[in-house]
């Protein structure tokens, strides 16, 4: 493949995982990691020109936006948290171009502090890892960088600090053993980072910028997460903000991190990301002993996983031939330790690498370390074709009508969170949740379309109005004691200061007749819509529930942050597919 073909190709890639709704707005971030090109230059073996700098970044999967002058601007998705700095960036770079290939390996002291948890925490938030670091050199650069990536963290697997949220500390002063407890927010006072004055814990959450955004976390709790030094200096109010005390400087060297949250195995992960770019900044890694009643632990824990992946399987999955040889190569490449076992490989993946669960996970870094340019493109053997199922020639028919009535068809995620679907509209009747979710944003499933097109609406209040919006895709219904459903919907959403129930009923009343269904109208309530100026849609003669609309309440509309009137519907494609239509 030409280099010029693959860079497109890898482009296509890029843009292709991440969800365009309206007129150009991303719905899924990709971070982006700005990095001195001179920090990613310095720490390889040799001489790297910059073409192939940016195009084995890209093949790595962190596409350079920017390649001019002394700083890059370089995504990275968010499956690779692990490269959210130039330091791990460089790592991955020096063992991607065979400089360095392998599993880097970091040595880890053993504990000589402590941290004591109080059962107290329990309930807020319950878990907590630490480690320590000695001997570490920052600079303006390199503290930038660390605060940045404590930042991505955050956002990523920390799932905008509900998971996990990270406290770094300047322990110069401080005086082991700390304690995490929870306590009454009225009763402790400390000057927080940045501040100049003491405040209460819950004073901060209404006068600190941090506070107001992250105070959800730990509102509805009596009790709340702080961590203190054994003279009773505060190091955090987790996972608010830090106390002034232990701010990290450029003249820090000695640094202790915590890594508080609700989720134990992401803290875990996050600790050893952290640890690892603390590491590449030339700290010495020590434990840190978690003390809690009737048991004890020892944190972090860099040991590698193991994985045996059969060459065979890599081979069929990825449709080319390669040998044990080049399977080895293409995962040393990616940073794994590697043994050949005839016709298997025995990997070792670093602990800060998230992203591996499964033997399937290598296959992909398999992929990427022999080069997707070296896969080249074939045609099928056997030409076949496919009808359309009833249920797409229906999708495809809603989806010509309603643009004839001026809606713009837009796309958003079935992942969604609680508090878009529940908080801010009112959705009911429960909805399936992620098990490991990356972020609280992507936590459970939709069960209504229109939260979507509401969320939608709010990223566009720079648009121009009237809008008309409209979605055909997938819901999840919970079933009890059995496995959730999709259901077709088709939603709707008009964005004008005219928006209301006559407008709407007449659009809906429209649709139907395109469609060739009979309908009625029967007046009723539904989550999100305004008691009294909301109606179901109902199939004539059997009575069928299609589908309702209405106008949005206006607490609903306060909740997305929207001031112009909505009206809106949603209609059962599910309960219509079984239908001809003229």
């Amino acid at each position: 493949m030409a280099e010029g073909s693959m860079f497109r190709v890898l482009e296509s890639m890029r843009r292709a995982s991440r969800v365009t709704f309206v007129r150009g707005v991303d719905c899924l971030d990709v971070p982006v990691v700005n990095v001195a090109r001179d920090l990613l230059v310095s720490r390889l073996d040799e001489r790297v020109e910059d073409d192939r700098l940016a195009r084995a970044l890209a093949m790595m999967g962190c596409v350079p936006e920017e390649t001019d002058g002394r700083e890059w601007a370089i995504e990275v998705f968010p499956d690779r948290p692990d490269l959210l700095s130039g330091e791990l960036l460089a790592r991955g770079v020096r063992a991607y171009l065979g400089q360095a290939p392998g599993l880097v390996s970091y040595e880890v002291g053993d504990a000589k502090e402590a941290v004591v948890v109080d059962g107290t925490v329990g309930d807020v938030r319950p878990f907590i890892v630490g480690g320590r670091v000695r001997g570490v050199s920052l600079d303006e650069e390199r503290l930038t960088g660390l605060m940045n990536l404590q930042e991505d963290l955050h956002w990523g697997l920390g799932a905008r600090r509900r998971k996990v949220s990270v406290g770094l500390h300047d322990a110069g002063e401080l005086s082991p053993p700390y304690t995490y407890e929870a306590v009454d927010p009225d009763e402790v006072s400390f000057v927080p980072l940045r501040g100049a004055d003491e405040m209460t814990m819950r004073a901060m959450l209404k006068e600190l910028e941090k506070g107001a955004e992250y105070a959800h976390l730990v509102e509805g709790h009596d009790a709340w997460p702080l961590i203190t030094d054994d003279e009773g200096q505060v190091l955090s109010f987790p996972p608010i903000i830090n106390g002034t005390l232990t701010t990290v400087t450029e003249e820090t060297e000695e640094v202790f991190v915590d890594v508080t949250g609700t989720d134990e195995r992401a803290c875990r992960q996050v600790l050893t990301i952290v640890m690892a770019q603390l590491a590449e900044l030339g700290g010495r890694l020590e434990a840190v002993s978690i003390e809690r009643e009737g048991a004890s632990v020892v944190t972090p824990d860099l040991s590698p996983s193991v994985h045996e992946l059969p060459v065979d399987r890599a081979r069929s999955l990825l449709g080319t031939s390669f040998s044990v040889d080049d399977t080895v190569d293409a995962l040393e490449r990616m940073g794994h330790g590697v043994e050949a076992l005839d016709e298997a490989v025995r990997v070792e993946v670093g602990a800060w690498r998230a992203d591996v669960l499964h033997p399937v996970d290598l296959v992909e870094d398999v992929a990427i370390g022999l080069g997707y340019d070296r896969f080249e493109g074939c045609l099928p053997e056997k030409v076949t074709f496919g009808d359309p199922s009833l249920q797409e020639e229906l999708g495809e028919q809603v989806r010509r009508v309603l643009t004839g009535l001026g809606y713009l068809e837009c796309m958003t995620l079935t992942l969604t969170s609680e508090e878009e679907q529940v908080d801010r509209f009112g959705v009911d009747g429960g909805l399936v949740a992620v098990e490991n979710p990356v972020s609280g944003e992507h936590a459970v499933l939709r069960g209504r379309l229109l939260p979507s097109l509401l969320g939608l609406a709010a990223e566009n209040t720079h648009r121009d109005v009237p809008q008309r919006l409209f979605e055909v895709g997938d819901i999840v219904e919970p079933v009890e004691g059995g496995t959730p459903v999709n259901r077709s919907r088709a939603g709707g959403l008009v964005v004008a200061s005219d928006a209301g129930f006559t407008k709407i009923k007449a659009h809906v009343e429209a649709l139907m007749r395109a469609l060739g269904v009979p309908v009625e109208v029967e007046g009723g309530s539904s989550p999100g819509l305004v008691q009294g100026r909301a109606a179901f849609v109902l199939e004539r003669g059997s009575g069928t529930v299609l589908g309702e609309f209405g106008e949005v309440d206006p607490s609903v509309l306060e909740a997305f942050g929207l001031e112009v009137p909505c009206a809106g519907f949603e209609v059962r494609l599910d309960a219509l597919a079984d239908r001809s239509f003229s």
